[in-house]
């Protein structure tokens, strides 16, 4: 038996050693490809993209929201097009820009597989060294009216959040947008991080719509709550961010409770998609003001500039909407290129302690801080494009060894999480799978680990966790003899 088991495990390590390998093939061809022969680079990629995405969906017990999967088919398609190059920033990336995104994409698919592996040896040292230990002292367990009253809790402090935001800006963005169009930026304030907490909520809404068994008002009331924080409150906001935060939480609870699950992500995912759009619409930009800010290339470039004749990107121009919606897809695998082709020292941690300053408070990480974001404005490739990949702040600590150790690191942890999440789909890991879909769907726009948004959710699931699932023991009254 335990030779069979040996086996098993040679055999699986064996094929996680030929994915590797096959990716990092497919990152070597599209570097070679890129220099040169940027549509079939773009088009390899694009296509790999999707093959690897289905592969790893259909591979083992099927899902299509395995995070493996995900990364892979985002990572690689957002790779690919920005190998288009349909903007006039855009150059071909250098042979370490290659390198690190190849070994991103090995080193997560590697995390997931190493955390699924040690699964049950952590969950078996937990349950020894803490759970046991707990259940000394609390009752572990959750009831439906708990699950409520958390939920409840939850969505009525991030409404009650903006409200107060809007007492203190004095204004809502959605309605002063056409004049200011910076309204939605400058509407942030501290009080406005309740009200991102809140989006965990929302996973935990709708598994108590459906899965709990309570008054017929009270589940009107967990509708209202996430119709309210998906969609009226982004909106209002004009932030896209908030909304496809919330659309992903809530598309995680969907799909864990869905039995039509291919059907339910197409039907989740055209709703996000149309949702980020109406929010782009909302800003107000009009064409001219988005050929500015996005500028393609010239249909017919003169042979006289060099810049552009330098570039073998596709030269013709697209439509100013569609350069909006190609750049919020590439520019931050583009900002990335940049920093590793302009960046002369290492800041070695300064961004991965950067989300736990908020708590911290170091007046010297600060400073810091901002030093260093000031140097990171001379690597975008333009000024108001502000956005870096997922690996971006790790290289600019650690270099290509903080790509390859944090990356290991973050995709070992999720991979931990989407391990517990298989097994027992409870509210609260779906809720925790959820928040780690958005770093993984979401890698190609922001060094999420490196900003305290994901932090901030996956705090806010324990602690729902911790109010409707611990319930402190009495401890019984001894008697003097």
């Amino acid at each position: 038996m335990e030779l069979k088991k040996g086996q098993k495990t040679i055999t699986g390590w064996n094929q996680v050693l030929w994915e590797s390998l096959i990716i990092a093939v497919i990152y070597l061809i599209g570097y070679l490809l890129s220099t040169t022969l940027t549509i079939l680079a773009a088009l390899g990629l694009v296509a790999s993209a999707i093959v690897l995405y289905f592969y790893y969906s259909f591979h083992g017990e099927r899902s299509f929201l395995k995070l493996k999967a995900v990364f892979s088919g985002v990572w690689l398609f957002t790779t690919g097009i920005a190998q288009f190059q349909f903007l006039s920033y855009q150059e071909p990336w250098s042979s370490t820009t290659w390198l690190n995104m190849g070994l991103a994409h090995v080193t997560f698919v590697a995390g997931i597989n190493l955390s699924a592996t040690l699964f049950p040896s952590i969950e078996n040292f937990l349950n020894g060294k803490v759970k046991s230990k707990a259940q000394r002292k609390f009752q572990i367990g959750s009831t439906d009216e708990k699950l409520f009253l958390v939920a409840t809790v939850s969505s009525i402090i991030g409404i009650l959040a903006f409200v107060a935001n809007v007492m203190i800006k004095g204004y809502i963005p959605f309605f002063v947008i056409n004049t200011n169009q910076n309204a939605y930026v400058d509407f942030y304030s501290r009080v406005h991080v309740f009200f991102v907490a809140s989006l965990a909520s929302v996973g935990v809404s709708f598994y108590c719509l459906i899965n709990c068994t309570l008054a017929k008002w009270k589940k009107v009331t967990l509708a209202v709550y996430m119709f309210i924080l998906v969609l009226v409150i982004p909106t209002l906001l004009v932030q896209r961010g908030a909304y496809i935060i919330a659309s992903i939480v809530l598309t995680a609870s969907i799909y864990a409770m869905s039995s039509k699950k291919f059907w339910v992500l197409i039907i989740c995912g055209i709703f996000i998609v149309s949702g980020y759009l109406a929010g782009s619409s909302l800003r107000g930009y009009s064409d001219a003001q988005l050929a500015a800010f996005f500028p393609t290339k010239d249909a017919e470039p003169s042979p006289d500039d060099e810049e552009i004749t330098a570039n073998p990107g596709i030269n013709f121009q697209i439509s100013p909407k569609l350069s909006f919606l190609y750049s919020y897809l590439t520019v931050s695998h583009d900002n990335f290129n940049s920093l590793v082709e302009q960046k002369t020292e290492s800041t070695y941690g300064l961004y991965q302690i950067k989300p736990f300053n908020v708590v911290l408070r170091s007046s010297f990480i600060d400073e810091e801080l901002e030093v260093q974001d000031e140097k990171l404005e001379d690597y975008r490739v333009l000024h108001h494009l502000t956005t870096f990949n997922l690996i971006s702040m790790a290289y600019m600590d650690f270099g290509t060894a903080g790509v390859f150790l944090f990356t290991l690191l973050w995709s070992f942890a999720f991979g931990l999480v989407e391990t517990y999440y298989n097994r027992y789909k409870g509210p609260f890991s779906i809720a925790a799978y959820a928040v780690c879909l958005v770093p993984t769907a979401l890698s190609f726009f922001d060094p999420w680990m490196s900003n305290f948004v994901p932090w901030l959710l996956w705090g806010t699931v324990f602690l729902m966790f911790l109010g409707a699932s611990l319930t402190r023991k009495r401890q019984p009254k001894l008697k003097n003899d």
